[in-house]
């Protein structure tokens, strides 16, 4: 019997295959991406970095995000909801596609993130140590190799630009800070101590909302705080 060797070149062409329709999975499931590609330090036990635990609620919430238009996240220390939508911004800007929200299959490029705060330095603290540690820790690790056309990102104090034409903004809060962009992601960290924040979203929002699903989304996140702008969002009140 005459066996028949695959080419190298033939060997070659299907890893490749291999390694494209896994790219297209974490491109494709935000939650594969999270709990598969992203690392994440934790500064309370000195320092140690680790794969981003995939707890019981956090396939909920990673579905929370693609779903939902106008998201608002209670946060204690330990449910890490920071570290998540900080990895969703990066899987946004990087191209990230999913059918339940139709404006992400326009496009894999050119969008713009907003990170907001009550002070533009906590804001930058976001940028700098949890998105780009989440881009930085990955790509050591091999996240090219698993979502092949992965854009590059350059990172400074204030903005983290993609080769793909996206960006990710860091802002303090304000009208006129948010005004004069349409995009395709608000994340507003902190949103119950943040004393602007009903001027805030109430520029943004005309200028990213749109119909059927192809605007953009808004998702806050903020520590319990009685009087404030969020609570009245918890209760109903408004």
């Amino acid at each position: 019997m005459t066996v028949v060797e695959p080419l190298a070149d033939e060997v070659a062409l299907w890893a490749r295959a291999e390694e494209q329709r896994e790219g297209c999975r974490y491109q494709r499931d935000f939650h594969a991406f999270l709990t598969e590609c992203c690392w994440t330090t934790d500064e309370a036990s000195g320092g140690d970095i680790a794969l981003f635990p995939n707890d019981p609620y956090i396939r909920e919430i990673c579905d929370y995000l693609i779903e939902e238009p106008l998201l608002f996240l209670e946060k204690s220390r330990r449910v890490r909801m920071t570290w998540t939508v900080s990895a969703f911004d990066l899987w946004i800007a990087a191209g990230g596609q999913d059918p339940r929200w139709p404006a992400t299959l326009r496009s894999t490029g050119h969008r713009l993130v907003l990170l907001i705060s009550k002070k533009s330095e906590d804001a930058e603290w976001v940028l700098g140590e949890r998105i780009r540690f989440i881009y930085e820790q990955a790509t050591e690790r091999g996240l090219r190799e698993k979502w092949p056309g992965l854009p590059e990102f350059d990172f400074t104090v204030m903005k983290a630009t993609a080769s793909n034409g996206s960006a990710i903004r860091a802002l303090p809060q304000g009208e006129k800070q948010v005004r004069q962009f349409g995009s395709s992601l608000i994340h507003y960290e902190e949103l119950a101590h943040s004393d602007d924040a009903r001027d805030t979203l109430a520029a943004a929002l005309p200028t990213m909302m749109g119909k059927d699903g192809l605007g953009g989304k808004v998702v806050a996140i903020c520590t319990p705080q009685v009087g404030s702008f969020a609570y009245d969002l918890r209760e109903g009140a408004l």
